[in-house]
């Protein structure tokens, strides 16, 4: 069950394999849908092929195995030559940079300067920390025409509450003034009640002692009666004019305590609207006073500024770094989209010098490793070809894989 397994694997593998290998020719035969159909039947005679050295014999199976190799080590050296190709033309451009002249150089090193310069801006315009959240921005800038409107009757409706709080403090003041001052009548007029009660029953004990007197001394009171009915009249009628102005102030306090009330009702009413519209902005722009809310809105215009400094910063790349390529362009350098992102390289004579060394070390090593592949290539082939030098038609076919192989790695 493994060895089915197994031989699947290596089946669906091969596939892949022989795929690659003949899509350069069905390409070339794209125009021929005979030729086409003959190269799909020579695949599929390949791959049956294949799989009868499979399900031959072990010595059958390390062929394949080592086609697989070179299949795989082909394709690695497909990769080492567009990479070395690739190395050679970023050092003929090199090469290119160096033979030009100071005044050629000036106009480009004109571009570079400036290109350098905005992706400098557009940097410290990136790192700049954002006052506002994306929900906050989105937000001021759909109200962005209502805001410095909101600000202003915000403020002003803050001042109002502010004054009509102060109010309502000096009327709940008067409020409270005046029931301390009626309370204060009111235990006047207890206490004048309580004295004229006193008062009553002193002069009543001092007539009835007068009158005991006259009785059983004989004595003549009438003079005593006289002076003490005119203290009595005195005391009376003081008692009497304190009682009556103490009724009046507690009118007045009554008057002007209900004043109070009715005014602090009609402040509260003010208040309760003013303080409505300050909660419906605040929760609107989810502050909690109008300063919070003029620094959201200075926040939002820098972070306009900065947007609009951003767009102006792009563009400005955008044409200098196309100036740029045209001015290579015209130069003759080939790579002109890769050196527009390394401006350094080229824009400094010490840089050059050393990514020059650093391509012509990589070029050499990629030239070393091309040449080790092709000679690991070749003595795999050779012994592919000694292994089915006795195995008749499969040896051909082969043959025929390895020839396929060998026009892949020459192309």
């Amino acid at each position: 069950m493994a060895l089915r397994l197994f031989r699947r694997k290596k089946d669906k593998k091969q596939q892949e394999l022989d795929e690659t290998q003949y899509a350069p020719l069905r390409e070339q035969s794209a125009e021929n849908n005979t030729v086409e159909m003959a190269a799909r039947h020579k695949a599929q005679k390949d791959k049956e092929i294949e799989q009868s050295i499979r399900r031959s014999n072990p010595g059958r199976r390390h062929v394949v195995e080592l086609c697989e190799e070179i299949i795989d080590m082909s394709r690695n050296l497909e990769t080492k030559r567009e990479e070395y190709q690739k190395v050679t033309s970023e050092l003929n451009d090199v090469m290119m940079f160096e033979s030009l002249s100071e005044d050629d150089m000036v106009p480009i090193l004109d571009s570079v300067r400036q290109i350098q310069k905005l992706e400098k801006a557009r940097s410290e315009l990136l790192e700049i920390e954002k006052k506002l959240t994306d929900t906050q921005f989105a937000q001021m800038q759909e109200e962005e025409a209502n805001i410095p409107g909101s600000v202003k009757r915000l403020k002003s409706n803050e001042a109002y509450l502010d004054a009509i709080k102060r109010d309502m403090n000096f009327l709940e003041g008067e409020k409270v003034e005046w029931g301390i001052l009626r309370q204060e009548c009111e235990q006047e007029q207890k206490f004048l009640q309580r004295l004229s009660f006193f008062l009553l029953a002193v002069f009543s004990l001092a007539i009835l002692i007068l009158l005991i007197v006259r009785l059983y001394m004989d004595y003549d009171i009438a003079l005593m009666l006289l002076i003490v009915a005119f203290i009595a009249t005195l005391i009376g009628a003081y008692i009497l004019f304190k009682y009556q102005d103490c009724t009046k102030e507690i009118k007045r306090c009554d008057v002007n305590r209900n004043q109070a009330i009715a005014l602090e009702n009609h402040v509260k009413l003010k208040y309760v609207n003013i303080k409505n519209a300050v909660d419906y902005t605040c929760e609107k722009y989810h502050v909690n006073n109008a300063y919070e809310l003029t620094y959201m809105y200075e926040q939002f215009q820098t972070m306009v500024r900065d947007q609009e400094r951003f767009k102006q910063t792009n563009d400005d790349l955008t044409y200098y770094t196309e100036r740029l390529i045209v001015q290579l362009d015209k130069k003759r350098i080939d790579n002109t989209q890769f050196w527009v992102h390394y401006t350094d390289v080229f824009s400094d004579k010490k840089e050059l010098a050393s990514y020059k060394a650093n391509l012509l070390t990589k070029r050499q090593l990629l030239r070393n490793e091309i040449e080790e592949n092709m000679e690991s290539i070749e003595e795999m082939k050779k012994e592919v070809i000694n292994s089915t030098r006795y195995m008749g038609e499969i040896s051909d076919q082969v043959k025929q894989i390895l020839a396929r192989i060998d026009e892949l790695n020459n192309n």
